[in-house]
């Protein structure tokens, strides 16, 4: 919950300071921005926290006190880290060096009491098992990271083969074992006829190709990706190493593709008949996050199969890696993040499609996550659509549960949109291609040409925004809203108290700008709707006079035709009748 409200608040900044003039003057000379992401940068260890969590909740089985205490310790440490990173924003103080150590050696050893947790007992299965040797991987290396920064240990080979163990562990890790958890809801324990295609054992044989390469041949990574990387050994390139990486990154990526498959297959049920065919699933929740799957492992497919930095093995290094201060690529600044898009120095155009789509998926996998969380919460009472009939209680609860529903289809319009406006924008010339115009949130800000275009543009644009955003909020109080609610409160609360009143005085402007801009937009929504309906029962009314014009006009046209008649029967008589008097006057005068 700490994680999506982080990013929520990020993406509402974003959001208002782009459409707002007001919010955009009052933060204009706040370095929100990057204060914000610095402090999700401290977060990234909560997707894997989370996994952790949730393996040990759907294994059942006695609370583990290495797992319960290893998990608070560590998810505390993050929490802290990332609010030691706002507060010289909020409180004008400087920067201070023993606290972030301090947070540093709490998340040490609550990543190393998770490294040392028992395997779950009892017959959980090939998929749990594989994940959960994964995750403690993972932890393993976090914990040597955390530690190595709560002693203010220099840059070595040791802080080097820990980074990169944490870069490959930590991006891949949700991914394989959200698919874990996705298999085993869907068919049950495994056996070991499964084992082949567990991505876990993929990314374990990854993990022990870059820690042999760095031990035994010290060739370190060059890149910010956790499958598209190369290896150099000092001045010369470890080309030796290129097929060996080639190959465990194309097993993982294959092993992706089987496990989505397994899932999709068990969830999705096609009926053909004579009438035409038919899709049905299973659950809603669980055929949400299958095809997000889909999405996040055709990105990973898509950037082994395109990547380039493998075969760019004579780069500057600091140019394939990217430099730390590197200016965010409007407005997605993933450096250092799991699945990063590092710009190059000097680099001439854009990056590669995929690569956007790559960075745009990266907050999908915690988002994979809180499908599944919030499939084992609803699991404890009645799914939306899974019964005969729904009750009341169904129906309050439905936009709760789906909410992370809602934000997945968000990013399948943000990834569709980045595919058309790539297709559209093609440039004979990659190189001279601009960068798309993404927002703070990933949404592209896309003005095509014709006003038909640019109507539709603007409503997905709209509409990827409220999914989004309104997806992360009601996915958070879905969780559970008292935890939500009462901690947002307490750190607004907090963050108030020690603000300065300068500081607390652009806050309250903030607020009032941001309630002041929603208000707003909701009444110009009404007022626009209320015109519409007025326009709509002003041209009915319109409709239905000309229609009783169109029916009288008959009846006022048969009148005037039976009026004609009669004077046409008078006048041939009246006509008849002259000549005979002019004829008998003639008579007589003769």
């Amino acid at each position: 919950q700490a994680h999506f409200g982080l990013g929520l608040v990020l993406g509402a900044l974003g959001v208002g300071a782009a459409s707002n003039d007001e919010l955009r003057r009052l933060l204009a000379d706040v370095p929100w921005e990057k204060t914000m992401r610095a402090a999700a940068q401290e977060m990234k260890v909560v997707p894997l926290l989370a996994l952790t969590a949730l393996l040990k909740a759907f294994a059942g089985g006695p609370p583990d006190v290495f797992v319960s205490v290893g998990v608070l310790a560590a998810g505390g440490a993050a929490i802290a880290a990332a609010a030691l990173v706002v507060l010289p924003l909020v409180s004008g103080l400087g920067p201070s060096g023993r606290a972030p150590r301090t947070a540093a050696a709490v998340g040490a050893f609550g990543h190393a009491l998770l490294a040392l947790a028992a395997f779950p007992a009892g017959d959980v299965g090939v998929q749990l098992t594989c994940a959960w040797a994964l995750a403690r991987a993972a932890a393993a290396a976090q914990a040597g990271v955390a530690l190595q920064r709560a002693l203010a240990l220099g840059v070595g080979p040791l802080s080097e083969t820990l980074a990169d163990l944490e870069l490959v562990a930590t991006g891949l890790a949700p991914v394989a074992g959200g698919l874990a958890l996705l298999d085993a809801h869907v068919w049950g324990p495994g056996g070991v006829t499964i084992l082949p295609i567990q991505p876990a054992i993929y990314c374990g044989a990854l993990l022990a190709l870059v820690l042999l390469a760095r031990l035994g041949l010290g060739a370190y990574m060059v890149g910010g990706s956790e499958l598209d990387f190369y290896f150099k050994v000092d001045a010369a390139g470890g080309k030796q190493l290129e097929p060996a990486r080639f190959a465990a990154a194309a097993l993982v990526c294959g092993s992706f593709g089987l496990a989505v498959a397994r899932v999709v297959a068990g969830t999705f049920r096609i009926e053909v008949s004579t009438g035409g065919f038919a899709i049905e699933w299973t659950e809603q929740l669980t055929a949400a996050a299958a095809k997000l799957a889909v999405l996040i492992a055709g990105a990973f497919v898509a950037e082994v199969a395109c990547g380039g930095s493998a075969a760019c093995g004579d780069d500057d290094e600091e140019g394939a890696t990217g430099a730390e201060g590197d200016v965010p690529i409007n407005g997605l600044d993933m450096s250092g993040a799991p699945g990063a898009v590092a710009r190059s120095k000097g680099a001439a155009g854009s990056l590669p499609t995929f690569r956007y789509g790559k960075a745009l998926l990266a907050p999908a996998h915690t988002v994979l996550l809180g499908l599944v969380a919030m499939r084992m919460v609803s699991s404890q009472g009645a799914e939306p659509g899974g019964g005969e009939g729904l009750s009341i209680g169904d129906i309050v609860r439905a936009p709760f549960q789906l909410g992370f529903a809602f934000t997945g289809g968000a990013v399948f319009l943000q990834v569709i949109t980045l595919l058309i406006y790539t297709a559209t924008k093609a440039a004979p010339a990659p190189a001279a291609a601009a960068d798309p115009p993404f927002d703070v949130t990933g949404t592209l800000c896309w003005r095509p040409v014709g006003a038909s275009a640019k109507k539709v543009a603007s409503a997905v644009r709209c509409i990827t925004l409220v999914m989004l955003l309104g997806g992360l909020a009601l996915g958070c109080l879905g969780l559970g809203p008292f935890r939500f609610i009462v901690g947002g409160a307490a750190a607004a609360t907090v963050w108030y108290s020690l603000a300065p009143v300068e500081a607390r005085s652009t806050a309250a402007a903030v607020t009032a700008a941001g309630a002041g801009a929603m208000f707003s937009s909701l009444g110009d929504f009404l007022e626009s709707r209320r015109q519409a309906q007025e326009e709509a029962a002003a041209r009915r009314a319109a409709a239905m006079a000309k229609a009783l014009e169109a029916e009288s006009a008959p009846a006022k046209q048969g009148s005037g035709a039976g009026s004609a008649v009669k004077a046409g029967a008078k006048g041939p008589a009246k006509a008849a009748g002259t000549p005979d008097k002019k004829d008998g006057a003639k008579r007589r005068h003769r």
